[in-house]
């Protein structure tokens, strides 16, 4: 963004060391060569700038000189200096083009009247605008003189540098605070839902019938249910008679499940003791629940059972049930 106080400073000076000034497509300012621009801080200043001559002409085209004064105190490539001089140039138009004055500060006031022609009042500093460019005293070195506002371009550059740095650290702490926000709301979101998977998992365990089984709390004792509730599963029939045996047969123990949970092993034993009346439960020395029954078949026929059993009691699942030797 073009800096508009800075080429106007730039374009005062000018005019105080060239004694010239053209603005293409409004006029061009002089001051008589023989006269000699006193300090600013001089009494006799104020009438200086009523020496400040100004001559409407819209043909003029730009100067080069002009350009390359900018450009040497900015420190840009020509073209940037150009394109500062040519945005400053267009604000101005545009301002004498709405009816609005044009101020030009060290210099006056130019006015666009109703005929469209410019008129130019010279006039003294205004001491409000004097104060956003303090002038440098005076010095002299190999003849030359510095003129108002020569020290400022570097003071104004490096108080846009600052505003560009907090501006932009400002940005960094913002996106930080954004980063940071969104990965607690991460966290939370993770967490809030495994507490719900947990919820659920504790309440499918702790899920019962109203009907409760006494259990004997003496170690491997069967306990007998006090209620009989509607079967929940069919068991399958029992095929141990049909079963050929292979080898000696013996009485093996197929445990079905083996759980902590009372409410589970009393609500699963209730639902299908009916139906199975060899069905028992105990409760080991580990406080843990066993429900198992007792099969005599051959050792051949062993695994076969296992994977009847556990079909039908957890609904061909992995295998879980097995043989309590």
């Amino acid at each position: 963004m073009v800096n508009t106080l800075k080429i106007a400073a730039l374009l005062t000076n000018y005019l105080y060391e060239r004694k010239k000034l053209i603005l293409p497509g409004i006029g061009y300012f002089s001051i008589d060569p023989s006269l000699e621009v006193p300090d600013p801080a001089d009494k006799n200043f104020v009438q200086f700038l009523y020496n400040i001559q100004f001559v409407e002409d819209t043909s003029l085209q730009l100067d080069e000189e002009l350009i390359d004064y900018i450009r040497q105190l900015t420190g840009k490539i020509r073209p940037l200096a150009k394109a500062d001089f040519e945005s400053y140039l267009s604000d101005c138009k545009l301002i004498l083009n709405i009816g609005k004055p044009l101020y030009m500060e060290g210099i006056g006031t130019i006015q666009k009247n109703k005929r469209g022609q410019y008129s130019f009042i010279a006039g003294e500093v205004s001491t409000e605008k004097v104060e956003s460019f303090p002038a440098e005293k005076p010095s002299e070195r190999n003849g030359e003189r510095k003129f108002l506002y020569n020290s400022e371009y570097t003071s104004q550059d490096n108080n846009d540098s600052t505003r560009k740095i907090v501006f932009a650290a400002a940005i960094v702490i913002g996106l930080i605070i954004i980063v940071w926000g969104g990965y607690q709301l991460y966290n939370w979101s993770v967490s809030k839902a495994a507490e719900i998977v947990i919820q659920d998992d504790k309440q499918d365990e702790t899920q019962t019938t109203d009907s409760i089984l006494p259990i004997n709390k003496t170690n491997d004792t069967v306990a007998t249910p006090a209620t009989k509730p509607a079967v929940a599963a069919q068991p399958p029939k029992d095929t141990s008679k049909s079963i050929v045996p292979a080898g000696p047969v013996a009485n093996y123990k197929f445990v079905l499940q083996v759980t902590r949970q009372r409410s589970i092993a009393e609500g699963n034993y209730s639902k299908i003791k009916p139906g199975r009346p060899d069905l028992q439960i105990v409760q080991k020395k580990d406080s843990s629940f066993m429900i198992f029954l007792y099969k005599s078949c051959a050792v051949a026929d062993t695994q076969k059972i296992k994977q009847e059993l556990n079909n039908w009691y957890w609904g061909k699942k992995e295998m879980k049930v097995f043989i309590d030797k």
